[in-house]
């Protein structure tokens, strides 16, 4: 199974610390799948164990929680969450492409909460969760809307070409978002039927450009993504981009920048 190369210690520990918005997300994702007590439940891109946490509460000690997770950083931190409750939970480092080691028909209900637009062969990962569910089981999912304009990335692009900087620390680079039409023709390709895709909005804590950049810069993160920027124009960079954040009406902190598309799918009875 393979792992991302890009996550370290710091920067899993940052998400473990900042990941309240994909987790109140996650909540309501969760609610609509109406798992019950003694259900298996498969969480694709688990992160640092936040919604596993919820999701253990509604299954009990009879139920069975597979979490998976690229990063061997953030599966570190979900296990130590479950130190003391681990009978009924297991976890692997790998990607949503390859479930070889869960059984087919084996899963009540699957999500990726967050992480579907990191999953880079998404048709592949839906025929693999389509196996491993059992007839009549559910696939539910939160990721961002395609069509839907905003994003740090073209705000961080534009700053940086102003000083000639390019190609500066492009994780960000590796979303692989999707429109709701593109969602639909893929899971009706992997054979999901009952498939329903609503725009939902999750308002972010956030009130201002100025907190957004507060946010952005905590536990270093906005440091790491300007790690190559030359150190005489590095608060030049900062403060452009916190700029460009008050002026720029895509990314104004408004309801439309926080839609994300919220998805449920059936795998077929027979």
């Amino acid at each position: 199974m393979s792992e991302i190369n890009w996550e370290t210690k710091e920067s899993a520990e940052w998400y473990n610390q900042n990941c309240t918005h994909q987790f109140r997300k996650g909540e309501v994702l969760i609610d609509m799948l109406h798992i019950q007590e003694g259900d298996t439940i498969l969480d694709l891109g688990c992160g640092t164990g936040q919604q596993a946490l919820n999701v253990t509460d509604k299954i009990g000690s009879s139920g069975r929680l597979i979490c998976v997770d690229p990063s061997s950083e953030r599966i570190e931190i979900a296990k130590s969450k479950f130190e003391k409750r681990s009978e009924n939970i297991r976890f692997f480092v790998g990607q949503a492409e390859d479930l070889s080691y869960i059984s087919d028909n084996s899963i009540n209900h699957a999500y990726f909460c967050s992480s579907f637009h990191w999953v880079d062969d998404k048709q592949k990962a839906l025929q693999e969760v389509m196996r491993v569910l059992k007839p009549g089981g559910t696939l539910g999912m939160t990721t961002p809307d395609k069509d839907i304009p905003g994003g740090m990335r073209p705000i961080l692009d534009a700053v940086l070409k102003k000083y000639g900087i390019s190609d500066v620390q492009n994780t960000r680079r590796l979303l692989k978002k999707v429109t709701s039409e593109e969602l639909q023709v893929l899971l009706h390709n992997a054979g999901f039927k009952d498939i329903t895709i609503d725009q939902i909005v999750i308002p972010k804590e956030e009130n201002t450009p100025g907190d957004f950049m507060n946010r952005f810069a905590k536990g270093g993160r906005l440091e790491r993504i300007l790690k190559d920027v030359p150190d005489d124009v590095k608060e030049d960079v900062k403060q452009d981009i916190l700029k460009e954040l008050q002026s720029n009406e895509k990314m104004q902190l408004n309801h439309e920048h926080h839609v994300s598309l919220f998805t449920i799918a059936a795998k077929p009875q027979k």
